[in-house]
Parts: structure tokens; sequence; C-alpha cells
């Protein structure tokens, strides 16, 4: 026989006994593995949120100090206010 008869039995050969040895094994090696890919996925996109919910938290942080502080002005304004209507200024 020459090399392309050889090939030419060879590869259907191959096909037929690789898909057979794939069978159930091999369907379920393929789904863990994508799986285990969609889980690697999730987990970064996981990660990915966590890091934006901490900036969020410290941008909350920082707005909720900004009224305080506003607050706080506001209420000074008015005692320096009533001061200075008491003192006639």
């Amino acid at each position: 026989m020459d090399v392309t008869t050889l090939t030419g039995i060879a590869v259907p050969l191959a096909a037929v006994i690789g898909g057979w040895s794939l069978g159930r094994r091999g369907l379920s090696r393929q789904t863990v593995d994508l799986l285990q890919v969609q889980v690697e996925i999730l987990t970064t996109q996981n990660a990915e949120k966590a890091i934006q919910i901490t900036l969020l938290e410290g941008k909350v942080e920082v707005l909720e100090q900004l009224v305080t502080q506003k607050a706080d002005v506001a209420e000074v304004k008015e005692i320096v206010e009533r001061i200075a209507a008491k003192v006639g200024a």
C-alpha cells in the first residue's frame, strides 16, 4: 500500500476511534471544562464588582461628609446672623 491509501484509511479510522473514545466521558469532561470557564468568568466579574462597590462606598462617604459640613456651616451662619441681629449689625 502506498502512503495515500494508508492516509485515506487512517484519517476516517482515527475519526471513528476518536469519536468513540470521547463518548460519555469526553462529553462529561467537556461539560466540566465549560463549567470551570464559566466559574472563572463569574469570579472575575464578582471581583470587579466588589472593587466598584468599594470605590462607590468611598465616594458616598465623601459626599456624606460634605453634606454634614454644609449643614454645620449653615448652622453656624444662622447663629452668626442671630448674634448680628441682637448686636444690631
